[in-house]
C-alpha cells in the first residue's frame, strides 16, 4: 500500500486550522470585548490610555502650544458622559497591578493628566466625583505648592478618595535622555519616595517628561520599583511592555468617539517599541 504522506499532512493541517478557528470563534462569542476578569491581567492585553494636560477654557492666540494642550471643562464633561454611555470603565494603574478587572461588559480605559496643574483640582476633580470616574495625575514633585500647580494637601485629599492615582513626573521635569546615573536616581527614585511620604500610599506609575528617555532611564524606572511608565508615543498601550506604554493625545476638538471606535478586544501589539532617545 502506497501512503501519500503529502495528502495526510495537508489533511492534518486543515483539521488543526479548523480546530483553532472553532476555538477562537467560541472565545469571541463568550467574550466580545476581550477584557473579562479571566484574561484582563494577561500580559498581551492592550488598552487605551488618554493623555491630557490642562482642563481649562484657554484661547490665547499668542500661546498656541498652551491652547493645543488645553481641553475645556465642558468638553471633558461630555467625554466622561460618552465613556459612561458607551460602556467604558475608567481605571488606574494600581487597579491593573492588583488585577482588578472591569465590570462585566465594560471596556477598560485610563485617563492620565500630566504635570499636576492646579486646574486638575479645580476642574477635573469635581467632574470625577460627579461621574464616579477614576484618573491618574502625574505630578512634578518640586512644583507642588507653587503657583499654578497642585498643593500637597490637594494631592493627599484626592489620593485618599480612591478616584485619583498619583504618579511621578520626576522632581523637576527634566529631559531624562542622556542623564548620568546619579541624576536619574534623584529624579526617578527620589520623586517616588517624596510622593509616597505625601500620600502615604505606594506610587506605582511614572511618566517620562516630554516623552524623552533612553534605556538607562527605563532601567532606573524599573529598579526604582515602579510597575508602569507612560510615553508620548501615540497608540494603544500594550501591558506586556509596561515601561513603554503608548497613549492617545487629547487636544481641543478631539472626537473621543472616533479615537475609541476600534476593536480593542482582539488587538495585540507584538512589535517591540523603540525608546525615544536624545539626538
Amino acid at each position: 500500500m502506497i501512503i501519500n504522506f503529502k495528502k495526510i499532512f495537508c489533511l492534518v493541517l486543515t483539521a488543526a486550522f479548523l480546530l483553532l478557528v472553532g476555538l477562537s470563534s467560541a472565545h469571541a462569542q463568550s467574550n466580545d470585548n476581550g477584557m473579562s476578569s479571566e484574561n484582563y491581567s494577561k500580559p498581551y492585553v492592550t488598552m487605551p490610555i488618554l493623555m491630557y494636560h490642562y482642563i481649562r477654557d484657554y484661547y490665547n492666540q499668542h500661546d498656541p502650544i498652551g491652547v493645543g494642550l488645553s481641553v475645556s471643562p465642558a468638553c471633558f464633561a461630555k467625554q466622561l458622559q460618552w465613556l459612561q454611555a458607551n460602556d467604558w470603565q475608567t481605571m488606574t494603574f494600581g487597579d491593573i497591578k492588583n488585577k482588578i478587572a472591569p465590570a462585566a461588559s465594560k471596556k477598560p480605559i485610563i485617563l492620565t493628566f500630566d504635570d499636576g496643574y492646579q486646574d486638575f483640582y479645580d476642574n477635573v476633580w469635581p467632574l470625577l466625583q460627579k461621574y464616579h470616574a477614576k484618573a491618574v495625575a502625574f505630578v512634578i514633585v518640586n512644583a507642588l505648592d507653587k503657583p499654578g500647580y497642585l498643593t500637597k494637601a490637594e494631592v493627599k485629599t484626592m489620593a485618599d478618595s480612591g478616584l485619583v492615582e498619583i504618579g511621578s513626573h520626576t522632581l523637576n521635569h527634566i529631559d531624562l535622555a542622556g542623564q548620568p546615573e546619579k541624576r536619574l536616581k534623584i529624579e526617578i527614585n527620589d520623586s517616588k519616595t517624596e510622593l509616597e511620604k505625601i500620600i502615604n500610599q505606594p506610587v506605582v506609575s511614572f511618566c517620562y517628561p516630554s516623552g524623552r528617555y533612553d534605556q538607562n532611564a527605563i532601567k532606573e524606572v524599573e529598579v526604582a520599583g515602579y510597575s508602569f511608565a507612560t510615553t508620548t508615543h501615540g497608540g494603544l498601550a500594550n501591558l506586556a511592555q509596561p515601561f513603554w506604554l503608548k497613549r492617545l493625545r487629547m487636544a481641543p476638538g478631539t472626537d473621543i468617539s472616533k479615537i475609541l471606535t476600534y476593536d480593542f478586544g482582539n488587538h495585540t501589539t507584538t512589535r517591540p517599541l523603540r525608546p525615544r532617545t536624545k539626538n
